[in-house]
C-alpha cells in the first residue's frame, strides 16, 4: 500500500506498442476500491487479472462487491494492514472482535481470496500524534492473520517497511515450530487409511512480499528458510514504490526468475494499466528481458502463486 494514486514514472510505451504483454499481465497488488467512483473501469482494463487488496474492515464490503461483480477479472484479498492494526484488539481478545468475525466471513464467502494486505511497518506513525504504531501490537495482529491464512490454506500479501529483519525473525521462529510430515505417521485406521496425517502448519502456503524494499541479503535469507518455508516466498515490484530507489535493480536481480511478480500498488483503476507497464519495464530492464518475456514470466509466476498444494 502506498500513499500515491498514480505511478511516479509514467511509462512512455503505448498500449499498441505493448499489445503482446496484456494477455499475461497480472497485477498482484492494487487498491482500486480506494477510488470507488472508478471501480466500474475494472472490466475495461487491458491488464488481465488483478489481486484487489482490502486493508481494513471499512473497505472489505466493496472488495467483496467488485470480486462478485467482476469475478473473471478480480481476485479479492481481505486483511488488516499494519497502518490500521491499532484499531483492533490484539490476541487473545482479537478473535472475539467484530472485525475478526467479519474477516473470517469474507474469506469463507470467497474461497479463492487471499489474506492481505497484512504485515509490519517500522516507519508508520499516527498522523495526529506523530507517534509510531507499537511494533508488538503490529506483530501480534500480523501473526494472527498468518495463522488464519495457514488454517484456511490461503496465500498472503505482505507489507514490510523498515523492519525486514523483524520479518525474517518472525519467519524463522515459525519455521522452527514445523515438524516434518513424514515423522507424524499414524496407523491406517487412525489416519483414514492414508497412513499419515497433516501436521498443523503455522505458515500460509504461499507468501508474496509486495513492493519489496529489503536488501538482497533478506531475499536470500527468506529463500533459505528451512523445512520448505523458503520455497513459499515470492517478491513483487511496483514502479511507484521501487522506481524511487537506486537499489531496485540489485533487489530485482536477487530474486529467482520463478519467484518474481509485478504490481501497480495503485489506488485508482484508471491508473492501473499504466502502472503495470511501468512495473514490467522496471523488471525487464533489471533482468535483461524483453517486455513480453517479463509479462509471460510474471504471469506464469502469479498463476503458480495462487496454486495451493493440499497434498
Amino acid at each position: 500500500m502506498s500513499e500515491s494514486n498514480s505511478p511516479s514514472d509514467q511509462s512512455e510505451i503505448s498500449k499498441d506498442q505493448s499489445a503482446p504483454v496484456w494477455p499475461h499481465f497480472v497485477d498482484v497488488h492494487c487498491h482500486p476500491v480506494d477510488t470507488p467512483e472508478h471501480v466500474h473501469l475494472l472490466p475495461t482494463l487491458a491488464t488481465r487479472q488483478l489481486f484487489v487488496m482490502g486493508t481494513r474492515p471499512d473497505d472489505w464490503a466493496l472488495v467483496s462487491k467488485v470480486a462478485n461483480d467482476y469475478s473473471e477479472k478480480v481476485i479479492p484479498a481481505f486483511g488488516i494492514h499494519p497502518w490500521f492494526a491499532h484499531h483492533t484488539d490484539g490476541p487473545p481478545k482479537l478473535e472475539e472482535t467484530a472485525a475478526w468475525r467479519n474477516l473470517r466471513e469474507q474469506l469463507t464467502s470467497h474461497p479463492h481470496a487471499l489474506v492481505g494486505e497484512i504485515g509490519i511497518d517500522g516507519a508508520a506513525r499516527d498522523r495526529n500524534t506523530n507517534i509510531k504504531y507499537p511494533m508488538p501490537h503490529q506483530v501480534a495482529i500480523f501473526q494472527a492473520q498468518l495463522a488464519l491464512a495457514a488454517e484456511l490454506r490461503r496465500p498472503v500479501s505482505i507489507h514490510t517497511v523498515q523492519c525486514h529483519g523483524k520479518l525474517l525473525e518472525i519467519m524463522r521462529e515459525l519455521a522452527l515450530t514445523m515438524r516434518p510430515k513424514s515423522s507424524e505417521a499414524l496407523s491406517n485406521e487412525s489416519s483414514g487409511g492414508t497412513g499419515r496425517y497433516r501436521v498443523p502448519d503455522p505458515l500460509p502456503p504461499k507468501m508474496m512480499h509486495h513492493s519489496f524494499s529489503g536488501s538482497p541479503d533478506i531475499v536470500r535469507a527468506l529463500l533459505r528458510l528451512p523445512k520448505g518455508v523458503g520455497r513459499r516466498f515470492y517478491f513483487s515490484f511496483s514502479v511507484g514504490i521501487n522506481g524511487r530507489s537506486l537499489k531496485t535493480v540489485e533487489r530485482i536481480r536477487a530474486v529467482p526468475d520463478d519467484r518474481i511478480l509485478i504490481e501497480s500498488d495503485l489506488h485508482d483503476a484508471a491508473a492501473i494499466d499504466s502502472g503495470m507497464l511501468g512495473a514490467c519495464k522496471l523488471v525487464a530492464d533489471a533482468k535483461g528481458w524483453t517486455l513480453e518475456q517479463t509479462a509471460q514470466k510474471t504471469g506464469t509466476n502469479a498463476k503458480e502463486f495462487l496454486t495451493v498444494d493440499d497434498n
